[in-house]
């Protein structure tokens, strides 16, 4: 692979990015590195001539970066939990190591919450009226494990943020009459997750 370095700029004078503009197999390519990764290349200037080592580097540490910034940018957009975040990473086509790494990087930096998110989804469904059974199955689609989904309930149960036996009575006044047959009450009840 010839690689040719056609020019060399720092991004702007707040940063520590370096654009690299490259002459790689007939087509001209730009490249964004950290001056760090500029540095650990030998700093090649106009003109240089890349080895497989350094196109490497330079095309490994772009993707990273902009795999991070597609991140950041879906993670500004809304909540996302990890399999959704990875899941649209890898549909914006980066590679799926440089997306696991971008993916848990969000997750050490806090920036995704599973647990958080998961309970506000709980929450939100109580306060809909689901039972236990049907706010469980709608975490699962979403990509929350039955467990975490399981555990978060008990907890918002015991601080008494929610009351399924409450919810029951609310529901069953909202949606029935007061004489409605037993059975169609147990229909509605199931329906709702209890």
């Amino acid at each position: 692979m010839n690689a040719e370095i056609i020019s060399v700029r720092k991004k702007d004078d707040k940063s520590s990015l370096v654009i690299l503009s490259l002459f790689l197999d007939g087509q001209r390519q730009k490249y964004t590195i950290s001056e760090g990764t500029y540095r650990e290349i030998g700093c090649p200037l106009s003109g240089s001539l890349l080895n497989e080592y350094e196109l490497e580097v330079i095309v490994k540490k772009d993707e990273e970066r902009r795999c991070m910034i597609k991140a950041l940018n879906i993670l500004a957009y809304a909540d996302n939990n990890e399999r959704n975040l990875t899941l649209k990473l890898l549909r914006a086509g980066f590679s799926k190591d440089n997306v696991l790494d971008t993916v848990k990087e969000c997750t050490r930096l806090g920036y995704i919450n599973e647990e958080r998110q998961a309970e506000r989804l709980i929450i939100r469904c109580a306060e809909q009226l689901f039972g236990p059974r049907k706010i469980i199955s709608k975490l699962v689609s979403r990509g929350y494990s039955p467990s975490l989904s399981k555990r978060l309930i008990s907890s918002l149960e015991l601080k008494g943020e929610i009351d399924f036996s409450e919810q029951k009575k609310l529901l069953l006044e909202k949606k029935l009459s007061d004489g409605s047959d037993p059975e169609e009450k147990k229909k509605l009840l199931y329906r709702y997750g209890y």
